[in-house]
């Protein structure tokens, strides 16, 4: 075999081999991050399900306070009523109602921390040995994954977000963009349930752990991409330029047998959808597998 023919191939398989271990730890940090999430909504289960009593018990207490203020009686007698059910249990009612909110609307990103000690150092090797690329022209992950690399070190509960720019050029701190906490992860990340609210600091551990879960979500989306691998590729490498597809549609319709020009086309389209509609609505009544 020629030597140029050789190193070609060696080339090509090096390039290959290359894309499938791209492949093989990106799939690996997608599966950690799915079995934490996977272990979180277990535990919130068993949660439930063990202080099933207690919520009871707080329901009771709210329909006790409601039938009070609904008393007859002046106001003063009312509120007084209300104190009486309260003064004793008061403090042990909003310790309760608190862990209860937290975990309200089958919220299981609670329980995330406890799963999460032992795999940080795998999930921050990912984000140091990967570069990942964004798809779309949104920056805010990628801006928030180099902040939480930049303060991989710290340890301590709370993080604040204001940094130097991460571009060349020099500027005063300003805050980190949050705006991809979604909803659910905004009260645990930040410590306030006011989406509007200001934020000069996150909870570092909470913080990490949604970032995390956004990159999985990303990169099974194609949001973010890794380059070099073949599962994980950047899909807009195989899409074809405007210039290609006028160069080609033609053919490309002569050979798939369909009309490519607009109004046709979805003249086509409808009669399939016509025809298969009816031909469902047809066969409806002998179909023992479809009920009203």
């Amino acid at each position: 075999m020629p030597e140029r023919k050789r190193l070609t191939l060696a080339g090509g398989l090096i390039l290959k081999q290359v894309a499938r271990a791209l492949d093989d730890v990106t799939d690996m940090f997608i599966r950690q991050v799915k079995k934490m999430q996977h272990k979180a909504e277990e535990a919130l289960v068993q949660y439930q399900m063990a202080h099933a009593d207690r919520t009871d018990a707080l329901i009771a207490v709210l329909r006790d306070i409601t039938l009070a203020y609904k008393a007859e009686g002046s106001r003063e007698e009312r509120l007084a009523l209300i104190e009486t059910l309260l003064e004793k249990d008061a403090d042990r009612i909003l310790a309760q109602c608190i862990a209860h909110e937290a975990v309200a609307g089958n919220n299981h990103l609670s329980f995330l921390p406890l799963f999460y000690s032992g795999r940080r150092s795998t999930l921050f090797l990912f984000l140091e040995s990967v570069s990942l690329v964004s798809t779309t022209q949104d920056r805010t992950l990628l801006d928030a994954i180099a902040f939480l690399l930049a303060h991989k070190g710290l340890h301590s509960k709370w993080l604040a977000i204001s940094h130097v720019p991460l571009k060349d050029d020099l500027g005063s701190p300003n805050l980190l963009d949050l705006s991809f906490v979604t909803d659910k992860w905004w009260p645990l990340v930040t410590g306030n349930k006011d989406r509007g609210a200001s934020v000069s600091c996150v909870d570092r551990r909470y913080f990490e752990l949604c970032v995390f879960s956004n990159v999985m979500l990303e990169l099974k989306s194609g949001d973010l991409c890794v380059p070099g691998s073949d599962q994980f590729s950047d899909y807009r490498k195989e899409l074809i330029s405007e210039d290609e597809f006028e160069r080609g549609v033609a053919l490309y319709g002569e050979q798939a047998g369909i009309p490519v020009e607009g109004p046709p086309f979805i003249a086509r389209l409808r009669a399939q959808l016509e025809a298969a509609a009816k031909q469902a609505d047809d066969s409806f009544p002998a179909n023992e597998y479809l009920r009203n």
